[in-house]
This record gives C-alpha cells, sequence and structure tokens, in this order.
C-alpha cells in the first residue's frame, strides 16, 4: 500500500525480481523514488513479470553504468525470448513541447513469423542536443548488439562465446568519436521512463467487427465496440453509457470476443472457434442427460473456459471467488447493468445481526462445548472460548441497549463507530484479535459442525414431541446462525473509517406485554473502494457498462479515487432512435400557472395536487395507448390517490384510459403488467371513448427497473417530483458525511456556492433513480415516446446536466403550462397521423 517509496539517499540499488514475488517487486519498484541513485543492477525473470513501468529520475545517477545495465538486460531478453528477429528504432522527434529532445527505442521478438513474449519500450528525456546525440549511440548499439545476436543464435553459436553487451558497449566507445570537451552531459538532465509492455506490439484498435451477426451495426454500436476494445488492450476502467434498446450487451459481447480472438492470435493461446464451439453446449440439458446438477459442472469448468457470467454476489466478494475457484488475474471483467454498481457492493458487504440471531449462535455454541469440551485440543479450546467471550459481551450490549429504551413498542436508532462499538463491550474483548478468531472460524469450519450438531439434537427432541417438528425442520433449512455472526465479526476487522455499526431498537411483531424488544444491530459499510479493488487490481481491464450510468461523479469519487489520471475511461453515446421520435418536456406550471414543484412539505397542498391532476388530464387527452407516470414514493402516490378520488378526478382519468397502480406486494405485479398490456390491446381495437391505460408507479420500486415498456406500452413516461431520499435516514446522513470527509481528506477544494461531496451524494442518488425510470421507454430502434417532467427544478442546467447524455441535449423548458402544450401536441399529432397512414 505504499503510495510513494522515498530513499533519498540512496546511491546503488540493486533490482532483482526473480521468482513468485516478481509482480509484487515490480509493483513496489515503480513507485520508488531516488534522485541521487548512481547506479542500478538489474535482473528480471521474464516469465514471471507482466506489465512494468519503471520512472526514472535519475539525479547524479551514473547515466552511462545505467544504459550499459539496461542494454545488456534488454540483449539476453532477445536470446531468453529465442527471437528469430528484432525491431528496434529511435525517434528523435518527441518530446519537443515540453522544450526536451527524447529518444525513444522499443523492440520484440517473433518465432515463426509470429510476435511472441513481451516488449520493451524506453524514452529517455534529456534536456540538450548533445545529450540526446549520447543516447542516440547507445539505442544504436543495443540495436546492432541485437542483431549480432540474433545472427549467432541462427548459426547455433553458445551464448557463453558471444561478445557481451557490456564489451560491445566499450569497444564502441572507443572506436567513435569521443564528445568534445565543453561538451560534459550534466548528470541532472536525464530523466527515462522504461515500459515493459506484455505484448510486442500493441493491438489496433479495428474498425469492423465481423463476429457482429447484424450488418452493418449501428454507429453507435460501432462506436461503443471500438472504445471497449481500446479500453481493454489499454488495460484501462471504462465506464460505458449505452441506452437500453440499442443493442449494448450484444455489442459488450462482440466487442470483447473481437479482442480475445485477436489477443490468442497474437500470444498463439487458440482460436476464437474453439471456444464458440464450447458455447454450444446447454449445461442445463446435459445435467437433466447425466442425472446431475449443472451447476457443479460448471464450476468444474470454470478454470478451462475462456467466457464465465456470474450474478454480482459471486463477483463481488473475494470468498465466493475463491469458493468457486475464480482467479481474475489478467482477467477481463465486463459488468453489465453496473448502474446499481456503488450500492451493491454496500449491500453485500453491509452485515445485519439481530438479538435473537446472537442469542441462538451463544445457545449452539455452549451445547456443542458441553459436549465435546473434553475432545478439544488447547489451541482449539482457546479460541472457542475467546469467541464465547465475544458474543457475550455483544448480547450484554444488546440487553444493556434494550433495557435502555424507555418505551419498548418505539423505535429507537443510533449510530456507532466500529472503535467505539468494540470499546463498548469491554476490555476483554478489546484484547482480543478479531482477526484471528475470524481466521480460526473460517479454516476450522466450526460454524457448520456446530449448527449440523444443535441441528441434530433438535431432529431428536422433535421425534419425541411434534410440537418442535417444524421448528426443527425450519432450522435445518436456514442459514446457520454462527455464519451470520461470523460475517459480522469479519466486517468489524475492516479499517475503522470504512464503516459505523446502526443499532436499532423496536418491539417484535405481535409483542406481548412483557415481551423484551428486539435489537437489531447493522455493519454499514460505507468504502465501496477497498472491497472492488481487489477486482481493479488483479483484472486487465474492467468494464462498468449499463444504458444510464449517469451522473458518473459518484464512480470517480467513491470507486477509483486512487485511479492514476488517465486510467480511466468513459464512453456515452446517443440513441438508436431518430431524434424525431423522442420528445422531453419540463413542465414548470401546472394550467392554472401555479409552480410545478413536488417537496415533501408541499405533498398535502391539495390545490397543487389538484392542479397536477388537471395537468395530466390534458395530456390524456392527446397522448394514445399507454402511459406511465412515477411517483417518488408509495405515501405521496397513495395521498395524491385519495386526494383524486375525493374530489372525482379519479373517475376521469377512467373515462380516459383504464387505471392501474403498482402493487406494493411483489408478487402481484406480474399480474397488473399482464391486465395493463391486454386493456391497450382490446382498446386498440375498441370503437370506445377510452383509449389504452394509465399505470401509476413509484420510482425505485419493481416497475422502474429492468421492465420492458415498449412500443404500444408507454407512449408516454411522466415523472412527477425529484425522489429525494428521506433525510432523517441516520443512515443516509453518516453515508453523506463519510463522502464529506473523503473529500476533506483528498484536499480536494469546493468553490463558494458548490455543493459538497454528501449534498453531491444526495441529489446523485435521486437522478440515479430517475434514469432508470426515464429508460423504461424507447426500447429500440422504431419505437418512439414522450419524456414528460413535472417539476420546475428540473429546468436547473445541474439536474439536466445529470439525465443521461441521448435526452439531455434535447430538452424543451415549459416556462407555462401552454408552452408545455405546443411542444407535446404537435409531436403526438405528427406520430398519429404516422400510424394512421
Amino acid at each position: 500500500n505504499i503510495e510513494t517509496l522515498e530513499l533519498p539517499e540512496l546511491l546503488h540499488f540493486k533490482l532483482h525480481l526473480l521468482g513468485e514475488k516478481t509482480i509484487e517487486m515490480a509493483q513496489l519498484f515503480t513507485r520508488l523514488r531516488a534522485p541521487k541513485c548512481r547506479r542500478l543492477d538489474l535482473a528480471l525473470d521474464m516469465d514471471n513479470l507482466k506489465n512494468l513501468k519503471l520512472e526514472f529520475n535519475m539525479l547524479e545517477f551514473d547515466r552511462e553504468a545505467f544504459l550499459v545495465d539496461l542494454g545488456a538486460w534488454m540483449s539476453n531478453w532477445i536470446v531468453l525470448n529465442r527471437a528469430s528477429s528484432v525491431i528496434a528504432w529511435v525517434d528523435g522527434s518527441g518530446g519537443a513541447e515540453s522544450g526536451k529532445s527524447a529518444v525513444s527505442w522499443r523492440y520484440g521478438g517473433a518465432v515463426n513469423g509470429s510476435y511472441r513474449g513481451r516488449s520493451a519500450d524506453v524514452r529517455l528525456e534529456v534536456e540538450n542536443r548533445r545529450a540526446k546525440e549520447a543516447i542516440s549511440r547507445w539505442a544504436e548499439d543495443v540495436q546492432v548488439h541485437a542483431e549480432l545476436v540474433e545472427a549467432g543464435v541462427r548459426r547455433g553459436v553458445r551464448l557463453g562465446d558471444m561478445e557481451s553487451f557490456r564489451s560491445y558497449r566499450e569497444r564502441r566507445i572507443k572506436d567513435r568519436e569521443p564528445i568534445r570537451p565543453g561538451d560534459d552531459i550534466q548528470p541532472d538532465e536525464f530523466m527515462g521512463i522504461w515500459d515493459i509492455g506484455e505484448d510486442a506490439l500493441a493491438l489496433s484498435t479495428p474498425d469492423a467487427f465481423p463476429s457482429f451477426p447484424y450488418d452493418p451495426p449501428y454507429a453507435i454500436q460501432l462506436d461503443l465496440m471500438r472504445h471497449l476494445y481500446a479500453s481493454i488492450e489499454a488495460r484501462k476502467v471504462a465506464i460505458l453509457e449505452s441506452p437500453t434498446g440499442t443493442g449494448k450487451t450484444l455489442s459488450l459481447l462482440c466487442g470483447a470476443m473481437t479482442w480475445l480472438k485477436d489477443e490468442q492470435a497474437r500470444s498463439k493461446k487458440g482460436q476464437l472457434a474453439a471456444l464458440e464451439a464450447s458455447l454450444k453446449g446447454d449445461g442445463n440439458v446435459l445435467g437433466k442427460e447425466l442425472n446431475t446438477c449443472p451447476y457443479y459442472g460448471s464450476r468444474k469448468a470454470i478454470a478451462q473456459a475462456e467466457l464465465v457470467t456470474l450474478p454480482y454476489n459471486l463477483l463481488l466478494q473475494k470468498n465466493s471467488r475463491e469458493v468457486l475457484g475464480i482467479d481474475l488475474t489478467d482477467q477481463i471483467v465486463v459488468i453489465d447493468e453496473a448502474h446499481n454498481l456503488i450500492d451493491t457492493i454496500l449491500s453485500i458487504h453491509t452485515v445485519p445481526l439481530s438479538s435473537s440471531t446472537l442469542r441462538a449462535s451463544l445457545s449452539q455454541l455452549k451445547i456443542y462445548l458441553a459436549k465435546f469440551r473434553s475432545r478439544f485440543s488447547p489451541k482449539n479450546a482457546l479460541h472457542l472460548r475467546r469467541l464465547v467471550l465475544v458474543l457475550t459481551a455483544i448480547d450484554k450490549f444488546c440487553s444493556d441497549r434494550a433495557s435502555k429504551s424507555q418505551d419498548s413498542r418505539s423505535t429507537n436508532e443510533e449510530m456507532l463507530g466500529v472503535q467505539e462499538f468494540v470499546a463498548a463491550l469491554g476490555s476483554q474483548v478489546q484484547e482480543i484479535n478479531l482477526l484471528e478468531v475470524d481466521q480460526y472460524l473460517r479454516e476450522s469450519r466450526i460454524a457448520r459442525k456446530i449448527s449440523g450438531y444443535c441441528d441434530k439434537v433438535a431432529e431428536k427432541e422433535a421425534a419425541k414431541d411434534d410440537s418442535k417438528s417444524k421448528f426443527a425442520s425450519q432450522r435445518s433449512r436456514g442459514t446457520p446462525p454462527l455464519h451470520v455472526v461470523e460475517s459480522f465479526l469479519l466486517a468489524l476487522t475492516n479499517p475503522s473509517s470504512d464503516g459505523r455499526i446502526f443499532v436499532s431498537i423496536s418491539s417484535p411483531a405481535a409483542a406481548t406485554p412483557g415481551t423484551p424488544p428486539v435489537v437489531q444491530l447493522k455493519y454499514q459499510l460505507l468504502n465501496p473502494a477497498d472491497h472492488f479493488k481487489d477486482v481493479i487490481s488483479a483484472a486487465r481491464s474492467v468494464v462498468l457498462a449499463g444504458g444510464t450510468m449517469q451522473p458518473i461523479s459518484d464512480f470517480e469519487t467513491q470507486l477509483f479515487r486512487y485511479l492514476a489520471e488517465g486510467d480511466l475511461t468513459f464512453f456515452g453515446c446517443g440513441h438508436v432512435i431518430p431524434k424525431k421520435n423522442l420528445k422531453c418536456v419540463v413542465a414548470e406550471k401546472g394550467p392554472k400557472g401555479g409552480e410545478m414543484t413536488f417537496r415533501f412539505e408541499q405533498r398535502g397542498n391539495k390545490d397543487l395536487m389538484m392542479e397536477l391532476g388537471q395537468l395530466l388530464m390534458n395530456f390524456l387527452n392527446f397522448i394514445p395507448d399507454g402511459v406511465v407516470v412515477f411517483f417518488p414514493s408509495y405515501s405521496f402516490l397513495n395521498s395524491v390517490k385519495k386526494i383524486w378520488e375525493e374530489n372525482g378526478l379519479m373517475a376521469k382519468f377512467g373515462s380516459k384510459k383504464t387505471v392501474f397502480f403498482e402493487p406494493q406486494e411483489g408478487g402481484e405485479v406480474e399480474t397488473v403488467l399482464r391486465e395493463y398490456a391486454e386493456a391497450i390491446r382490446v382498446s386498440r381495437g375498441s370503437s370506445s371513448k377510452s383509449s389504452g391505460a394509465l399505470l401509476f408507479a413509484v420510482v425505485g420500486a419493481k416497475l422502474s427497473e429492468g421492465l420492458n415498456f415498449s412500443d404500444e406500452l408507454a407512449r408516454a413516461v411522466v415523472l412527477v417530483g425529484l425522489p429525494f431520499a428521506n433525510l432523517g435516514s441516520v443512515e443516509l446522513k453518516e453515508r453523506m458525511k463519510y463522502v464529506t470527509e473523503l473529500e476533506k481528506q483528498q484536499e480536494k477544494i469546493v468553490k463558494q456556492g458548490a455543493r459538497d461531496a454528501g449534498q453531491e451524494l444526495y441529489e446523485n442518488l435521486c437522478m440515479k433513480a430517475v434514469n432508470q425510470s426515464i429508460g423504461r421507454a424507447i426500447r429500440h430502434r422504431g419505437d418512439w415516446a414522450g419524456l414528460i417532467l413535472v417539476d420546475s427544478r428540473y429546468s436547473s442546467p445541474r439536474i439536466r446536466g445529470k439525465l443521461p447524455k441521448w435526452i439531455g441535449e434535447d430538452i424543451a423548458v415549459a416556462k407555462t403550462f401552454g408552452q408545455a402544450m405546443k411542444e407535446l401536441g404537435p409531436f403526438y399529432r405528427e406520430k398519429k397521423s404516422s400510424l394512421e397512414a
């Protein structure tokens, strides 16, 4: 984790990178800053060395000694790679912009006409012409000596009989005219970069992708594949935004697989055809034929596979990757639908632990100890006593918090720092190394053993007493309580600043008088970067893709703040539809001139809600087929629904379109969607005045993500208000506080009047939800729809700048209701006439 290894007085540095630690040591050396270093000895094991970039700031450096060492190493490299040809050149044109001269030199070995192994790219910058001349001579010497080595290899000359580069260099210096007195090159004028690439020649980004099944691809599909290909080749982290319906997933696959094919041709590791053939097998069918589970068969095939698909949680959790045998080293990781990546990482590593689960774990542990105490080794007994001590202390903490609650039927919440929580457990727990406890739990798998034993005890008791059989069955199917405890203890070993302990106290459901309150502990992760850094560090390239990735500032500040400038790229594109197929309007005013601003405190304003209803009623007069209206929350939707029903407006909606509401119960969603689609289909062939259907939904609920409202299912998507989260949430406040403190630590200067990182996060969470709802419409090239944003705050340039790129440039801000009607009316009349024609 060393950012920079400063050795200001170092004069002589030996760099011997051999064996398994080559990469780790090479990465450490890339952080070396030794301005007085006079000599560098190199010894590298190329079988283990991958990409490496060494930067030299050679103040008072023995330039000649270094160049001899470097040249000798390069020549030996050629021999080690059994090269039959060498490419090398001198380019003296670079660096002019900085006022310096530069010499670039590159070479790579080739076998049987195809490049293999790795390439070296050396760039040395100097501040005067004569220094450049001296380095150019060195580069020429390396090139000539490499050609001599090549010729010797072809003739079968033994390596030990060849002239070394050091000897050759000394001879060449003597043969050449020396640099004149007065032309001495000062040692403080010499800087350099030595870049070791994985491949002999970089792959050029192709202009065509033959594997793409549709010819020709849309321009935005081609652009996406080209950007993806270049990012993989350059080992970048890429964020790609391409609207839903543009063939994003297909483009990702074809772009990545084309790079793989070219990489295989370059490295002689096989052909894409073998991969394509291997993908034709159906694991489910094969599993049925062999009467075995295809899941376990696919796990065995991971090591040989070149394309592996898996869900978020298995990719993002290190222990899950280890269990599955997934090694991300030098792999390409493509995460589709990555708009929720940060929230997913935080959620996966956030661990809840209830007081009931804790007590069940403690009870099982004590039963197991009582039964097998005499069989434990002293070491195991010590670990288990420590575990009992820790669980007992946490249980006491929960009991104390519950007893201090004045009213057990009220909900109490507090947030503690990790160190503060551990301190509250007592001095004995503070003296225990929780990492050792966690390591014991993982290596001994004691949680599974304890749970298995206790389940058997419960089953025996159930056999004697039928009233206990249901409870025993439920226990055997559930997650072992001690596994939950294990995850919680592991979370406590994270850096203290990375998370908080959230404590809530509430009365259990259907509680009787005297029932103790339930204490819920939750480790809340605040820092997603460190958990995702394992993926970034190991993989060759990581690609985050989605239809609505904006705003990307959260990715930059929360996930990738440690990346060097230029290592993160962004690609965004328009939609495949022509511009005439989309009309986006911000409605600032209602029919009576009231300002359409739906802040939380205004949601009980009946006059405002009625004017909103009248605005929708006017729009329904000319919007055909299906209309989806999103509200910020169920409570807002329910309150508006009540007002409209009381004033007869809901009945008027029903006279225009069949009305549906998104159910709060997930199991009813499919039924509502089916009936909504059927109502639209039936009305299209009917002469009834009622035309189509109206669906009221909630941002962030089931209907706002992953569902397809194509064609007549959504000829308009209306967003009412902005779905800002509840600022009263203790967890949200802590997250905002964390990113604000992080901004201060990075010494970022917040401009006067600008929003700090916490406020930016709060707004970005809102806009990501908005963008997902917007993405429900326009699902293919021939689709068309209107997007109507009903809230004056959408007219803010800052808010509009966080909308998807494909709509952000063409938004009409209607200052009056009449202007909104003028924007939308012609759009729908033109579409209606086109359909009739």
